[in-house]
């Protein structure tokens, strides 16, 4: 009787019918080497101390470390909104730019977030295929923006293929369309060294997303941020919560931006891993495609090897991400520190013998 109550209860929004679900993540990972979702598993750069009892008791806020951030990028402040991790900046673009029907431009594949949040408000999602060779779809994304979507996402470097588009060819992107927002994330920036920060503040219609997610070791803690001009920043935070980020996370996320020398060391640390592992490739026969992010593409003959060596590396204790649903025979692998690409290139030299 109740369960048949609760299905005549209200239902969600029209929107929502064509809306496919996101794929489920992992629910127990423990006691795995966990190189499936690009974390950094050697953790924050520094650890902060506990936050007194009296804060624990208010609601924080990021003032502190939006004003350390714009100091670090050496921008306006008022540019600069610390969100719940890069996903609620995200939703909070999407929900504040975009109505039902209004189109989307995105490269496939891509990160989840972006065609679930779309799909979450009713817009159309408009795809740009990659090719084969993994680089961005440049053509086919520049005619596409030529038709006018109300926003564009560009992912540099990208996920899951780990390439960068140039940054001056980002902004060329964006002034080439002037009526079209232009979202750009950068979550894996720390590892690929470019930004189209690096000219200074964003042009009016592009709005920038990073994380402290990836290369600060800080995923649990879902601290990231937008950097974007006054207007947007002000659109974005009437559709998002006052009160969305925890004090703890926010300790977590400025003491590690103070430590921006043990951030270049992690990133080498990273980019040797990436060329050991892209060594050991090329003498075993099995291509590598080394990225500017902290995962590389392991690329197989076909489908059904790429999951055969995602089951056989499970098996080992060690997960890595099957991709072949989105990138025909690749799998993708975490490089973080040399004890675990030690261990991951163990267990493959075991699968291989």
């Amino acid at each position: 009787m109740a369960i048949a109550k609760f299905l005549t209860g209200p239902q969600p929004r029209t929107v929502l019918d064509a809306a496919p679900l996101p794929p489920d993540p992992r629910a127990d990972r423990a006691g795995f080497l966990r190189l499936d979702l690009n974390e950094d598993l050697s953790g924050p750069l520094v650890r902060a101390p506990l936050p007194r009892q009296n804060d624990l008791a208010m609601y924080q806020t990021p003032h502190a470390l939006q004003r350390d951030l714009a100091a670090r990028l050496k921008l306006p402040q008022e540019c600069i909104k610390v969100t719940a991790g890069a996903d609620e900046a995200i939703y909070g673009l999407i929900r504040a730019y975009l109505d039902p029907g209004d189109r989307i431009l995105l490269p496939r594949p891509t990160f989840v977030e972006f065609p679930t949040a779309a799909w979450s408000v009713g817009a159309v999602v408009e795809p740009a295929p990659y090719g084969p060779d993994l680089t961005f779809p440049l053509e086919a994304f520049t005619a596409a923006l030529r038709q006018g979507p109300k926003m564009a996402v560009i992912v540099s470097p990208a996920n899951p293929t780990g390439d960068m588009l140039p940054p001056e060819r980002v902004l060329e992107l964006a002034d080439s369309a002037q009526g079209t927002l232009l979202l750009v994330d950068e979550a894996y920036a720390e590892y690929g060294g470019r930004s189209v920060l690096e000219s200074g503040p964003p042009p009016a219609n592009v709005a920038v997303i990073r994380t402290f997610s990836k290369a600060y070791g800080l995923a649990a803690a879902r601290v990231g941020y937008l950097v974007a001009q006054p207007p947007v920043i002000e659109a974005v935070r009437k559709v998002l919560p006052a009160y969305s980020l925890a004090g703890p996370s926010l300790a977590l996320a400025h003491a590690n931006l103070c430590r921006q020398e043990d951030l270049a060391r992690r990133v080498r640390q990273v980019q040797a891993g990436q060329r050991r592992i892209a060594a050991w490739g090329l003498r075993h026969g099995m291509h590598v495609h080394t990225t500017s992010t902290n995962f590389v593409l392991l690329r197989l003959a076909d489908d059904a090897s790429a999951r055969t060596l995602t089951a056989e590396l499970e098996t080992r204790g060690i997960l890595v991400s099957d991709r072949t649903a989105v990138l025909p025979g690749t799998v993708r692998a975490t490089v973080g520190a040399p004890k675990h690409v030690t261990a991951f290139l163990r267990a493959m030299e075991q699968i291989i013998q």
